[in-house]
């Protein structure tokens, strides 16, 4: 790829991601960049297609993050802290604003977004809860209904319709989830791992 494209695409998903869609002008990136619209519309003809392709490199740069952790030497107690430690981080990237903007700009694209976020988390959650109960660290139960339970709390919570009728922080609501989550599937011995990571029940 162009490195002048690259940094307008990367320059923009901070720009999408923390303003919104909607908040978010040509004039806002330019200014940012400290170049013209006009080499902005040479790579990228419209601020749809600039959002479309920001947000796709941004869920794949996730994607290989989440390989760098799942093919890491841990145990997978760790693992799964590592990953939903990193998905919220990925959350705290995103406002509710962008959010909201994908419900009412632009649904086509947040389905897209949903797919594949369900894609990467099916393929590297399979690895871990397997990786899990091979160590006896996970409790030995459907990898589907596991693995399943998680994604439907992830896209349960960030999710735009949730955001239009709940006043919560979604960051909060993601990790108190995925604790107790993690509290369900852990046999005695991973529960012990885990609360070695300063994240135990009463935290």
């Amino acid at each position: 790829m162009n490195s002048e494209k690259d940094k307008i695409i990367k320059s923009s998903q901070g720009l999408f991601l923390k303003k919104g869609f909607a908040k978010t002008s040509m004039d806002d990136i330019a200014h940012t960049m400290q170049m013209s619209k006009k080499t902005i519309y040479k790579f990228f003809p419209s601020k749809d297609i600039l959002l479309e392709q920001s947000i796709m490199a941004f869920m794949e740069l996730n994607n290989q993050q989440m390989q760098i952790i799942i093919k890491s030497n841990d145990n997978a107690v760790i693992k799964a802290y590592k990953l939903f430690n990193f998905i919220g981080h990925i959350i705290i990237e995103v406002s509710n604003q962008f959010l909201l903007d994908l419900k009412n700009y632009n649904q086509d694209l947040w389905l897209v977004i949903d797919k594949l976020r369900v894609k990467y988390l099916k393929e590297n959650l399979k690895k871990i809860i397997e990786q899990g109960k091979r160590e006896e660290y996970f409790i030995d139960e459907s990898s589907f209904i596991i693995i399943n339970s998680f994604i439907s709390t992830i896209r349960g919570i960030v999710n735009p319709e949730i955001i239009l009728v709940k006043n919560i922080s979604v960051e909060r609501a993601f990790r108190v989830s995925v604790k107790i989550l993690m509290n369900g599937i852990l046999t005695s011995k991973g529960k012990k791992v885990f609360k070695s990571l300063n994240i135990g029940a009463n935290k």
